[in-house]
């Protein structure tokens, strides 16, 4: 259980307790049904944040999917000496290249989401005293740690 900070704001508290949700361990048999309830709902703060990070680079990428394809057709219909060849092409390798950063970014927020996911699980399965549900799930939470 967490220490009455009242000195702290709320935002300082905020991140002390995610700090502390990611030094501790939903096996840690010390820490309290009730202290690794709030860690759960911290984890699952996390992870509602970094799943909506990845729902947003994932829309980017297709967006600048879609800016790569049209710009393909473009260039497709053009000989390589018409004057706007060359600005199609450009636009292709433009949009093609904002759309690799948008889905490596995407990858990144979708394996901090699971992993968050993965310790609310296993800390909400701790605050109930379920110890082997808490570990396969804190294993499962590691396998994307971020």
């Amino acid at each position: 259980v967490l220490p009455a900070q009242h000195h702290l704001t709320g935002a300082e508290a905020g991140q002390q307790v995610v700090h502390l949700a990611r030094r501790t361990s939903p096996t840690d048999k010390s820490v309290s049904s009730n202290g690794h309830a709030n860690l759960s709902k911290s984890h699952g703060v996390e992870h509602a944040y970094y799943q909506a990070q990845a729902t947003h680079y994932g829309t980017a990428a297709a967006g600048y999917e879609n800016v790569a394809e049209q710009a393909k057709k473009r260039m497709d219909k053009l000989s390589p000496s018409h004057p706007s060849h060359g600005a199609a092409k450009a636009d292709h390798t433009h949009a093609t290249d904002r759309a690799t950063e948008a889905r490596a970014l995407e990858d990144q927020a979708r394996r901090a989401s699971n992993f968050h996911q993965g310790m609310e699980l296993a800390h909400n399965q701790a605050s109930q005293g379920d110890w082997k549900g808490a570990k396969a799930n804190e294993d499962y939470a590691k396998s994307f740690q971020h």
